[in-house]
């Protein structure tokens, strides 16, 4: 018997790009500022975006483990900074995708996938735009992580 996570993980795969498609119109239409905004091409399109987004989404509600997406969200926080993306883009994306999802997904399947996507929203919101960029000695690896990095740049 399949359980509703997995239930729920398998059909945010097979229809990913579908969803994607329609969150990204959801998201044009809740903020037409954003249809103008050209990502990184590390990112893609807009479509190419939010499908990864699903993907991870999928992930996390397989096995019920919302870490796994807020620590998606924090990343997307400041690799959007980085590149000078609204914040706004990626928690509105977040609000646009938990709208479409929660329309077109079955109910039994839309608490689960609400959760996870509000805990992703929450992380994102919360975390910095911007993480320290310096290695910590006295950090467990710390040591050998810097001697990695010494080899690399010599």
């Amino acid at each position: 018997m399949t359980t509703i996570p997995a239930f729920a993980a398998r059909l945010l795969r097979t229809s990913g790009r579908t969803y994607a498609a329609a969150a990204a119109a959801r998201l044009r239409q809740m903020h037409p500022e954003f249809a103008a905004l050209v990502l990184s091409p590390a990112f893609g399109s807009p479509i190419d975006d939010m499908e990864a987004r699903i993907q991870q989404l999928a992930a996390s509600v397989e096995f019920d483990r919302v870490a796994l997406l807020e620590h998606s969200a924090r990343w997307y926080k400041v690799a959007f900074a980085h590149r000078g993306v609204p914040i706004e883009c990626l928690t509105q994306g977040f609000v646009a995708l938990q709208a479409v999802l929660g329309e077109e997904m079955p109910s039994a399947t839309v608490p689960i996938v609400h959760r996870h996507l509000q805990r992703a929203l929450d992380a994102a919101t919360a975390a910095p735009s911007a993480l320290a960029c310096e290695l910590d000695l006295a950090a467990p690896h710390g040591r050998l992580a810097a001697n990695f990095l010494l080899a690399v740049l010599e």
